[in-house]
């Protein structure tokens, strides 16, 4: 119970924010600093906090500072140091928000960790009770000093969580010192072949609610190039593709009418039509353009899946496009470009905001992004937006939206479509 004041200097512009949900609480400042908990933002007066119960509890953290001693200095960067293990597996104390006020890309710590990851749902509940048990000596390893890219202190009465959830509770990431436990976009993961008479067979590796789905897709096709078939799928837990799950299909499927198919069969085509006098149409590896990964990838809240692009050979037997019966591809996601875009974005406005500079970059008018220039092969795609930065909105703006590709001078943002206009008619 009682009343706190944290009083502010104004001169000098650095953000504060909270990192737990807060209970019993009110806030009173000059400029609204409305509810709890409280976004980073840079305050414009002194903040009292107040409480009602003895149970009453809130916090307030400041952003790093770059004119400061940098939150990592005087910590180890080695990743063993910040380890709890249960039952054999590095747990990490990684973040006092969980997706509430801050977010860690776990692709994006190989430096510190060979492969950070979510604990799948049997490793957290195996693990619960001694982390909540030893929750002492775990705090003391807390690793959001190295991990979140705001706040470098966890909290000690709140929730542990497994993946983010929007809220302000303490997450827990695993760091799997040996192997390949996850894969994140950016890498091939899928594999498959199809043929002309629609035969598929393919393996993919998707993450799914923190964790690493493995599945099986399988064709059998007919005898008549483009009869569409059924293609079956079914999640595997062992390298030879035994079943672990309820096979599910797809009717009437066609593997043909894919981006990653016809990119190849077009060039049969040209080498058909010139009856192979073209030499550039002898076979070769080819990028697909992009497009909407479907039906095997995870699904986006709009029913569109993932943005990705394919590397594809084709299957010609006898040397050259004129036995092409097929393609063997493999694919690459891009959904994590916003993500990578946003914590590059999220650095520049933490490094223009110290001084000398003292510039207050705001998302609603800044933005960082990635187009498509220059697309030879696909003209159309010439401008198409891979990936930026969000605008501060509740829901981030991914190129895949509503189930379609977004050009950048159509995109939603105020900040990047005349940027992205100029470099998308700067032909090369």
């Amino acid at each position: 119970m009682g009343s706190c004041t944290v009083m502010v200097d104004v001169s000098v512009p650095i953000q504060l924010g909270s990192t737990d949900s807060g209970y019993d609480i009110d806030i009173a400042s000059v400029d609204p600093y409305h509810e709890y908990p409280a976004p980073l933002d840079t305050p414009k007066s002194d903040i009292t906090f107040t409480g009602k119960s003895e149970s009453s509890h809130w916090n307030i953290c400041w952003k790093h500072d770059a004119s400061g001693t940098h939150r990592t200095d005087p910590w180890s960067t080695t990743v063993d140091d910040y380890c709890f293990y249960v039952n054999g597996l590095c747990f990490l104390w990684a973040s006092p928000c969980s997706g509430g006020c801050s977010q860690i890309d776990v692709c994006s710590y190989a430096w510190f960790c060979p492969q950070l990851r979510y604990a799948t749902e049997a490793e957290f509940s195996a693990a619960l009770p001694t982390l909540n048990a030893n929750r002492t000596a775990f705090f003391h390893k807390c690793a959001a000093t190295v991990l979140d890219p705001y706040f470098w202190h966890c909290d000690y009465a709140n929730t542990f969580v497994r993946v983010p959830d929007n809220h302000w509770n303490e997450l827990v990431l695993v760091c799997s010192l040996h192997g390949l436990q996850q894969l994140c976009s950016g890498r091939v993961d899928s594999l498959y072949a199809a043929l002309v008479t629609e035969q598929y067979a393919g393996a993919s590796y998707r993450e799914q609610n923190g964790s690493t789905e493995k599945k099986v897709l399988r064709a059998e096709g007919g005898t008549e190039p483009g009869a569409a078939t059924e293609l079956s799928s079914w999640t595997t837990q062992t390298a030879w593709g035994d079943e672990a799950g309820v096979k599910s299909a797809i009717e009437n499927y066609s593997s043909i009418g894919e981006p990653w198919f016809t990119v190849q069969s077009t060039e049969a085509a040209k080498w058909a039509d010139t009856e192979g006098a073209n030499a550039s149409s002898a076979p070769r590896k080819l990028w697909s353009e992009l497009y909407l990964m479907n039906p095997w990838t995870k699904y986006n809240n709009d029913g569109s899946g993932q943005l990705g692009m394919s590397w594809t050979t084709p299957v010609v037997y006898c040397g050259n496009y004129s036995c092409f019966t097929g393609v063997v591809s493999a694919d690459l996601t891009l959904d994590r470009v916003d993500g990578i875009l946003e914590q590059q974005w999220t650095g520049l406005r933490k490094d223009l905001s110290a001084e000398p500079w003292s510039y207050e970059l705001l998302p609603n008018t800044s933005s960082i992004f990635i187009v498509n220039r220059a697309s030879p092969r696909f003209p159309a795609q010439e401008g198409m937006l891979i990936g930026r930065s969000s605008d501060g909105g509740d829901e981030r703006e991914f190129s895949a939206r509503s189930g379609e590709l977004t050009l950048a001078t159509e995109s939603e943002s105020e900040a990047a479509p005349q940027p992205a206009r100029a470099r998308a008619s700067d032909k090369v």
